[in-house]
């Protein structure tokens, strides 16, 4: 069954909209109508009817704020005046203006929101979102939003979505702003703009966009895109990827030891290579962390598995092993990778191998607010404490919202709250390591990691270098470290005291 990658999705932000050129590779558009309250798009009116005479189908979405759900619903119908032919799509993210972010709709106001549409309708609208809406609703079903139909923005080569609550994906936006898989244009249209790909047949679009997205289509199995933007051959096995992946290494000079993940279409692989370029390349995949099963790349990927065995844990052996307790393949997947598995990479990274950073980078962090939350975690009633796979959403409070979190998930809320960066900042710590590597951040020894000044470093332990398989990030500020780590949570040590630090990677935040 093919995907129709034949739909796009605008704002008054496009200009110059020519739907009847447009229509040549275009089926359908799905328009921006209001957002709020009280935010109308200008050229709503005008575009919907100038796409349905160029013959298009024709969607609208709101774009949701954090105010009451239901009143935020009748404003958009009152402006969308929708047929029964039209899609309709609540936009549930993040956002911000000039760079700050701004109050975003809860989970409860938009099970408000599609709650109206469907009281006023007799449909469910479509609900449309990317890492935050992953971040919100976790690993955990519901039972109000599962009636929508999901329309996932991620840019990348594979979609990830949340499973619990969707077992079937109906839409991927795969690219916007010119990142992500091509193509990224449309005649008539534009340059870098939204793209879709419809999870069916024709056949299945046009029924489901008659019905007002109530006829769903049949699930697919899987949807795969390059893993490199520029290669016209979808790479679905080890050996194309390292084929690849050498092109791309072959500018490095001297050594390099790196483990990263992969994208293969059947999920996480684990990639370790020795590097020592032109002389000789040293590679192998696995499912699982190092020591769990790795194979080489030709023989294809074992079932991955938890770790044979996790050692008591300690300040000199492993951060995040807990003692008794082995984490799932799950649980260490949301810890080294993200929540989702993947890691909700910000977009534009792909996580590629060398860091593509033009100039050494840094940010503003305000340490004290970082340090205030910490203590507001160790000091809650019940005390927050370490959790295998455990994450803050937005605006969560200690001990209320959440008692448990990984050390991942603390970095992330940390980072979040006492910078700008929000969450730009990926989960997982061996994304995070990619991401800080990619960006430019300063490279230090281990000794600059002991240095009592006002800057603040960030630290990463890698999965190959402990028994559980788990990697482990904290920050650093003169010294003392703030991380969650296993069999206690939350906390802040003395940086030069812990045996494993002499192993860890270490980046200056800050200037």
């Amino acid at each position: 069954m093919a995907e129709q990658n034949i739909i796009v999705d605008i704002s008054d932000y496009q200009t110059d909209v020519d739907f009847h050129e447009a229509s040549k590779v275009v089926r359908g558009v799905i328009i921006k109508a209001t957002q709020g309250l009280t935010k109308k798009q200008k050229h709503f009116d005008s575009r919907k009817k100038l796409a349905r005479e160029a013959g298009l189908l024709v969607g609208s979405y709101h774009f949701g704020e954090m105010s009451d759900g239901r009143d935020q619903a009748d404003f958009y119908l009152s402006v969308c005046e929708p047929a029964n032919d039209e899609l309709l799509v609540l936009d549930f993210e993040e956002w911000s203006i000039k760079k700050k972010p701004q109050p975003a709709m809860t989970l409860d106001q938009a099970r408000d929101f599609v709650k109206r549409i469907h009281e006023v309708t007799g449909r469910w609208p479509g609900l449309y979102g990317g890492s935050y809406l992953k971040e919100q609703l976790g690993s955990t079903k519901d039972s109000v939003l599962s009636n929508c139909w999901l329309w996932i923005a991620q840019y990348g080569p594979k979609p990830k979505w949340p499973t619990a609550t969707w077992p079937q994906l109906t839409m991927w936006q795969y690219t916007g702003d010119g990142v992500g898989p091509q193509p990224h244009d449309v005649a008539g249209i534009g340059n870098n703009i939204d793209r879709d790909i419809f999870r069916g047949s024709a056949d299945e679009l046009e029924a489901f966009w008659a019905s007002g997205g109530v006829e769903r289509p049949a699930p697919m199995k899987e949807i795969s895109m390059p893993l490199f933007e520029d290669d016209q051959d979808a790479i679905g096995s080890p050996t194309n990827f390292f084929a690849a992946a050498l092109d791309k290494l072959s500018s490095v000079e001297g050594g390099l030891r790196r483990d990263t993940p992969l994208f293969f279409p059947n999920g996480i692989q684990y990639i370790q290579f020795e590097v020592t370029v032109p002389n000789s390349v040293k590679l192998t995949v696995s499912a699982s962390p190092p020591g769990t099963g790795v194979v080489s790349p030709s023989a294809g990927a074992p079932k991955s598995g938890p770790p044979e065995h996790v050692g008591a844990g300690g300040a000199d052996d492993d951060p995040n092993a807990v003692a008794g307790q082995a984490a799932s393949v799950d649980e260490r997947n949301a810890i080294n990778f993200g929540l989702d598995g993947q890691g909700d990479f910000p977009a534009g990274d792909k996580g590629l191998f060398i860091p593509d950073a033009k100039a050494p980078f840094s940010v503003g962090l305000d340490i004290e607010k970082a340090f205030a939350f910490l203590q507001d975690c160790m000091t809650s009633n019940p005390r927050v404490r370490y959790g295998y796979g455990k994450k803050i959403k937005p605006g969560q409070l200690p001990g209320k919202d959440f008692q448990s979190v990984d050390c991942s998930g603390l970095v992330r809320e940390l980072v979040r709250r006492s910078t700008s960066l929000g969450s730009s900042f990926p989960d997982g710590s061996v994304v995070q390591h990619d991401w800080v590597r990619k960006m430019g951040f300063k490279k230090v020894d281990w000794e600059d990691g002991t240095s009592i000044d006002n800057i603040v470093r960030i630290a990463f332990l890698s999965p190959n270098d402990v028994s559980s398989g788990i990697g482990h990030v904290q920050l650093l500020y003169r010294d003392k470290t703030l991380e969650s780590h296993g069999g206690v949570g939350p906390d802040s040590r003395t940086w030069s005291d812990l045996g494993y630090s002499k192993k860890m990677s270490v980046y200056r935040l800050t200037a």
